[in-house]
């Protein structure tokens, strides 16, 4: 006897939107629902621990093996390539310290100085330090000492109620900046280019109590002779007396435009002071580009 087909199979869709087979193939899913979702569980399980199991496998390769290799074989291209002679060679010559001193620059206050040498012609050295003296030290102070500049490197101002004796300059830490040949080919013209300043009209007035006068008064003009204005000019006021130093004297210029010249007028508190005449020490980092005024 022919099997008759179910209402199931005969129904058909009056929109004709959704067919028989269609009908079928969601009935199927549901049906199987379940275990479909198991055996993609199981497929799913099957890739990961195939794929852990892979990448474990060459990370412990890695690490028992190839690790040790991998280092040999860095540190055998890193003596081949870079000797020890050619970093001896190319690295930064120590600073050149000597001749420290002591001057009283006021009633219980100390300048402390020695005198710094950069030997190196591409090297800049930012220089942190203090004196130890007996019973104290003085605070730390800070410096940057330009390539091939021979300079004071002077803590102003140290408070102490007995003169310091026995002062030992300590080297608290270099940072070394090389300067890259592609921004500056020439450094030593191109700080000579920028480090124009002269003095004039000097003039000094000792201290005379009788008069009401109590400070010494050191007056003069400074000029800045170069193309380039700064913003912050900082230097040293070497006092000499018959070309012997005798004193310093920080002094700051501010917004020193190119081309101007400037009245100054220091004083001093130093006792018996006499000074016939200074010279100035620029301590400005050309090379640090915010130093720079603007072009007018």
């Amino acid at each position: 006897m022919k099997k008759k087909p179910s209402a199931f199979t005969r129904y058909t869709d009056p929109t004709g939107e959704f067919s028989n087979r269609k009908l079928r193939f969601a009935q199927w899913y549901i049906e199987h629902k379940i275990l479909l979702r198991k055996i993609f569980v199981l497929v799913l399980a099957v890739w990961s621990t195939i794929t852990i199991s892979i990448g474990l496998f060459v990370w412990g390769k890695y690490l028992v093996f190839d690790y040790t290799r991998d280092e040999q074989n860095i540190s055998s291209i890193a003596r081949s390539y870079v000797s020890r002679d050619q970093i001896e060679l190319h690295k930064p010559q120590d600073i050149i310290f000597r001749n420290q001193r002591v001057f009283m620059s006021a009633k219980d206050k100390y300048d402390f100085v020695i005198e710094a040498t950069n030997p190196n012609d591409r090297w800049i050295a930012t220089v942190s330090f203090l004196f130890v003296y007996s019973g104290g030290q003085t605070e730390v102070g800070e410096t940057v000492l330009l390539p091939g500049v021979a300079q004071h490197v002077i803590l102003f101002g140290h408070s102490s109620a007995r003169r310091p004796t026995s002062p030992s300059f300590q080297l608290v830490d270099v940072e070394w900046k090389r300067i890259d040949p592609h921004d500056v080919s020439e450094p030593v013209t191109y700080m000579a280019q920028r480090l124009l300043f002269s003095t004039s009209k000097f003039l000094f007035a000792p201290a005379n109590k009788s008069e009401g006068s109590g400070s010494n008064l050191i007056t003069f003009n400074v000029a800045n002779n170069s193309l380039f204005g700064y913003w912050d000019g900082d230097f040293n006021v070497v006092y000499k007396d018959r070309g012997q130093i005798v004193g310093f004297a920080p002094l700051r210029m501010e917004q020193f435009v190119a081309g101007s010249v400037a009245s100054v007028e220091l004083a001093s508190f130093m006792d018996q002071l006499q000074v016939d005449s200074i010279e100035l020490e620029p301590r400005i980092n050309v090379f640090d580009k915010t130093v720079y005024m603007p072009l007018r």
